[in-house]
């Protein structure tokens, strides 16, 4: 045994440093709760409506919806010339031929995503479109001479809010009339159908995405003060997440247990919060985390893209030139094509016609024929990529994998995978059909996918290849992540209103006393 000294005569052991911190723990905890699992029961009942209505988007199969089949007879200026007339310095990032009010129109894509639109008609570019023929170009296009103007010149509304419109505002928003309450959105710098809506995906937006990723368009207007507001909402909600499980676990007896029985100290609504935010709080937790790495603060595991020089070197090609098109060759072999990509592939000239996820057609420009690019000569094209590295891998992928797949975003299979032994061991991938370039992921994209899209999204191969499997994980992930939120609402507003009635009777106590020693004072005079 030990003797006491002088030192340690009459002092206490000291209590544990985590049973000293654990008061303010559980205030952190439960004041914090009290002020963002509402938003929390917001976002996991929004996600739930995200999971199968998406924000509205344009995609390659909605914009074939709304073009007509070329009429080859009307094009009479070739690419060549149109880019000549553009002033281009190297080839556009995009060319490509569609129909627009009856009139076959070249659009051009700079590399610093500049518009262009000329007429195939008389080479003349259009500056401009007016509300009256933007209508017009619904019109023609759908086939819907009830259309109306619905609102000229719009700069953004809730759909346009985003920066990605910034090159293409403003708009003309078209009504159809065609009772689904379906609006189209005319670019007023080309004429191009650029975005669609229907009632039904406007209504469901309110109650999924928009305050899911807090899309109100007063607030993502403001690009900086709605970036910070998600990261300090994910921010405290991380902190309500951490504390809450610390707390919850250190209340856990699984051996010991409270009155030998229970493995919690608590009854009722908080026994269910307690168990619950057990169970389900690490997925609540790991769902707030990816929830603020998908805004990829300080580009942290944010995938870079594909860069310019990687396109030019695919494709061999840089001069802002194109071969004479045999236009009157299509009118026999590209009789229903709605649009027309002239591309270059390992140096060679390529017409690409209704690219897409239902694949494309490679034409001969010189004769209009049918042609196909091997697998082989892609590899080959590919290989110059990236100079500097060594091409070290050429796989077709019939069905995606984890790392390319359909889930809330469309990805086009079959694909063909390239692997580089570049520092990011990047992999770029190459639609089959069209040969051309359509992904890329490096070291960081892999593991974003996992550490964010995968964890967040729940995005699994396997489980998208066997739905309904992956709703049913994902139901019960969601619904415990939106009871302990839901629970923890309930118990914060029981929290205030006993802390507000607390503090009512001790007023009225304060206030009898004084009115009781002034009545005292009254009474001695």
């Amino acid at each position: 045994m030990t003797p006491k000294t002088p030192s340690t005569l009459g002092k206490r052991p000291g209590k544990p440093i985590f049973v000293r911190v654990r008061p303010y723990l559980t205030a952190t905890h439960r004041w914090i709760g009290v002020a963002v699992c509402l938003y929390f029961v917001i976002w996991f009942i929004s996600g739930l409506v995200l999971m199968y209505v998406r924000f509205p988007a344009m995609s390659v199969e909605d914009k074939q919806a709304t073009l007509t089949p070329i009429d080859w007879s009307q094009a009479v200026i070739g690419p060549g010339e149109i880019m000549g007339r553009a002033s281009l310095s190297d080839y556009p990032a995009e060319i490509w031929l569609e129909m627009s009010s009856g009139e076959p129109i070249y659009r051009l894509v700079d590399w610093e995503d500049e518009r262009f639109a000329y007429s195939a008609v008389t080479g003349k570019k259009i500056k401009g479109v007016s509300a009256e023929q933007a209508l017009k170009v619904v019109q023609s296009n759908l086939g819907t001479p009830g259309a109306s103007i619905d609102h000229a010149n719009l700069d953004s509304d809730q759909w346009t809010v985003t920066g990605y419109w910034d090159k293409k505002r403003p708009f003309h928003r078209i009504a159809v009339n065609d009772g689904k309450g379906s609006e189209y959105y005319v670019s007023v710098v080309t004429g191009e159908i650029v975005l669609d809506t229907r009632r039904w995906e406007r209504f469901w937006n309110y109650l999924g995405a928009i305050p899911h990723w807090i899309y109100f368009a007063f607030l993502r207007a403001d690009t900086m003060l709605w970036f910070w507001v998600v990261i300090v909402l994910s921010a405290v909600g991380i902190v309500s997440a951490t504390s809450g499980l610390i707390l919850g676990i250190s209340r856990l007896r699984v051996r010991n247990r409270y009155g030998g029985t229970r493995i919690s100290p608590f009854v009722g609504w908080m026994k269910w919060h307690h168990v619950a935010g057990i169970t389900g709080g690490v997925f609540l937790f790991l769902w707030i985390v990816t929830g603020l790495l998908s805004m990829y603060p300080g580009g942290f595991l944010e995938q870079r893209a594909i860069a310019h020089a990687e396109y030019e070197n695919y494709a061999g090609h840089t001069a802002p030139h194109f071969p004479t098109v045999r236009f009157d060759e299509l009118t026999r072999r590209a009789i229903d094509a709605r649009t027309l990509h002239f591309v270059w592939l390992g140096g060679v000239p390529w017409l690409v016609t209704d690219q897409g996820m239902h694949g494309a057609k490679l034409l001969d420009p010189n004769t209009g024929t049918a042609g196909i690019v091997p697998d082989k000569r892609l590899f080959a094209a590919a290989s110059s990529i990236m100079p500097d590295a060594e091409l070290v891998f050429a796989e077709r992928l019939p069905d995606g994998d984890e790392y390319w797949h359909t889930a809330f975003t469309v990805k086009k299979v079959p694909v063909l995978r390239v692997g580089f032994d570049d520092a990011a061991a990047t992999w770029f991938h190459i639609d089959p059909d069209s040969g051309q370039l359509i992904g890329i992921l490096d070291k960081i994209g892999r593991v974003d996918r996992w550490a964010n899209v995968g964890i967040h999204d729940v995005d699994l191969h396997f489980l998208h290849k066997h739905r309904p499997l992956w709703d049913i994980v994902v139901w019960i992930m969601m619904l415990a992540g939106l009871f302990i939120s839901a629970s923890a609402v309930y118990l914060g507003v029981k929290r205030l209103l006993f802390t507000s009635r607390k503090i009512q009777r001790h007023r009225e106590i304060e206030l009898r006393r004084m009115n009781g020693g002034s009545a005292a004072s009254h009474a001695g005079r």
